[in-house]
């Protein structure tokens, strides 16, 4: 499975790496404003509400590796307002302890790509997620990471590099890639299926699935949020 890194995903994206033996983190992707690499939503009294991290205008320009952070004072406002949003669920006290120190790192950092990576890393161990994470500059050569490269054929030559023959993806992806290119190498394509994401006791009546997964982790406690997505297959063929 190939991803470009996300602030704090939705349970989707930690289900697709559950069901992954390698994540490839795609961070030489272009930088997207307004997009889900620096802002998720969580839900509040009044419904949906956005965390942000403040991006400089310049990295629209550039890859997710080099998009910068201009105000670190970001990091204590979005614990703060984690707190309000989850607070009074059954596991948030314990969510909250995991996350302090993590947000104390982020007090001077400046790469967008080390926080999302961070996270991730650290909310995949806390599930016990054993899926192997690396960076696609590990694994695929300049050449391919370059921008100008048809999408679909750096997805197939890090996929090769990797020596794997199925490849995961979620169901928007089907419409930009080219499956041919796919198959002419002889890599399977899986599509996950969304709908067999578990559901949750949520703080407020209506369900909402598409928030970030920290939802999930303060209603269900960890232990049991990590079996429920290991126990779920969303992989389909």
């Amino acid at each position: 499975m190939i991803l470009q890194s996300n602030y704090i995903p939705w349970l989707g994206y930690f289900s697709l790496i559950s069901s992954a033996d390698v994540l490839v983190v795609l961070d030489s992707a272009k930088y997207t404003k307004n997009d889900w690499r620096n802002r998720n939503q969580l839900r509040g009294a009044n419904g949906l509400f956005w965390l942000t991290i403040p991006i400089d205008r310049k990295s629209t320009n550039s890859s997710i590796y080099n998009a910068r952070v201009t105000d670190t004072g970001w990091a204590s406002k979005h614990l703060a307002a984690i707190r309000g949003s989850l607070a009074k669920l059954d596991y948030a006290e314990h969510l909250f302890r995991f996350l302090e120190p993590i947000y104390a790192t982020f007090a001077d950092e400046r790469s967008l790509h080390q926080i999302n990576v961070k996270l991730i890393r650290d909310i995949c161990q806390l599930m016990s997620i054993g899926t192997k994470i690396v960076l696609d500059t590990e694994v695929a050569s300049p050449e391919f990471l370059a921008r100008g490269v048809n999408p679909t054929h750096r997805l197939v030559e890090i996929c090769k590099e990797l020596g794997a023959r199925t490849y995961l993806t979620g169901p928007l992806a089907l419409q930009y890639l080219e499956l041919k290119r796919f198959r002419e190498s002889s890599i399977e394509v899986a599509v996950a299926d969304y709908s067999l994401l578990p559901t949750y006791p949520q703080k407020y009546r209506e369900f909402f699935a598409n928030v970030s997964v920290l939802d999930f982790l303060a209603a269900v406690g960890a232990f049991d949020a990590g079996r429920l997505l290991q126990s779920t297959n969303i992989a389909l063929n």
